[in-house]
């Protein structure tokens, strides 16, 4: 190796395939174990309106592996079971793109730290928790993760870390999504009722 190989080479986080070369790897790898691995089961049963397992009976069944064929057809009926979640990311997705293109997001952060937390942080921490408990007890949790970088770039603003704006997100979230009325990924036996 020259020092010239040695002064251009990337970090790791830059040498890691492409996503979708990572998922067809994972893919062969686990229709690999389905080779190997015997299929098995656990009996279910229903409680409060949803299958649960009953501890205690795995048992083995007698099924065939899958074949290769079989193994891609998986992709596109995974991607119709979570279809929700799927059109949710892609619009979180393109609303974050067009907040950046438009440097949208860079000034709702700075407006915020100037008007409220130049002088004071501790009230807009508050006040930002506050604002991503409301989401968490409205939305979900899942729903709001594509928000962590706001409030991380909210922290960093602040004079703070990466940890103090993960940290008012998912904090926020958090206690939103556990303390939740109305909020429907929440069962009804954890609220209460």
């Amino acid at each position: 190796m020259t020092a010239r190989d040695a002064t251009t080479r990337k970090p790791w986080y830059q040498r890691i395939p492409h996503p979708a070369i990572l998922i067809f790897c994972l893919l062969c790898v686990v229709w690999v174990l389905t080779l190997i691995i015997p299929a098995g089961t656990y009996d279910r049963q229903e409680v409060n309106g949803r299958s649960a397992v009953v501890p205690g009976t795995f048992h083995l069944i007698d099924q065939s592996a899958p074949s290769v064929l079989e193994i891609f057809h998986a992709i596109p009926l995974g991607m119709i079971g979570a279809a929700s979640i799927i059109v949710i990311v892609f619009i979180g997705g393109g609303l974050f793109r067009v907040m950046e293109a438009t440097g949208a997001l860079e000034n709702l952060v700075g407006t915020l730290v100037k008007r409220l937390g130049a002088e004071r942080p501790s009230i807009l921490i508050w006040l930002m928790t506050f604002v991503f408990g409301a989401l968490g007890i409205a939305v979900g949790y899942e729903n709001n993760i594509a928000l962590i970088p706001l409030a991380v770039l909210l922290g960093l603003a602040m004079g703070g870390d990466r940890l103090v704006g993960t940290a008012i997100a998912l904090g926020g979230v958090g206690i939103g999504f556990a303390t939740s009325p109305i909020n429907v990924y929440t069962p009804p036996h954890s609220r209460g009722c």
